[in-house]
């Protein structure tokens, strides 16, 4: 799609409307955190993605922007950074397959801070599932007498005769 709307005189690489998404691609290798001077303002490719959307009607406006290098994608969100300049989600690809519920907005299913955070939150719960079962695990196989010492080891009242 060229950005015709704008002074742009590049394509956009993907626009998917109903996923309110844009994305710009790279080649592999590039640094997606590298800017480049465009029109003489220096810009990253997510920066230049969002760009790309001046111009655009509001409701074609996109609320995530990403780039990709063929090895990472870095997904912004537009409501929380407007300018894409902050700490993009970085997921590598060939991470993606365990990541998929952070980027299900692609599908136009859900938004995607809240699948993130919802996705960090399930992955914290299985962590901690483990720590727990680990630490169950380690006192089961304690003997009886073990828990048994550690009690009489408390220190005890002082007594009233001395």
């Amino acid at each position: 799609m060229h950005a015709k709307a704008s002074d742009h005189q590049c394509f956009i690489d993907v626009l998917i409307p109903t996923a309110s998404v844009i994305v710009e691609q790279k080649g592999i290798g590039h640094d997606l955190s590298k800017a480049e001077v465009r029109q003489g303002c220096p810009v990253t490719p997510s920066q230049l993605a969002l760009a790309y959307t001046e111009g655009l009607p509001l409701s074609q406006m996109p609320h995530y922007v990403i780039a990709s290098n063929f090895a990472e994608m870095w997904v912004y969100d537009t409501e929380r950074d407007p300018l894409c300049k902050g700490e993009p989600l970085v997921i590598a690809l060939e991470d993606l397959p365990k990541n998929l519920p952070a980027i299900q907005f692609l599908a136009g299913r859900g938004q995607a801070p809240e699948t993130i955070q919802k996705a960090v939150f399930v992955e914290a719960e299985r962590i901690m599932g483990r720590i727990h079962e680990a630490v169950a695990r380690s006192f089961s196989r304690q003997p009886a007498s073990t828990a048994t010492t550690r009690r009489s080891t408390t220190p005890s009242a002082p007594s009233a005769a001395a």
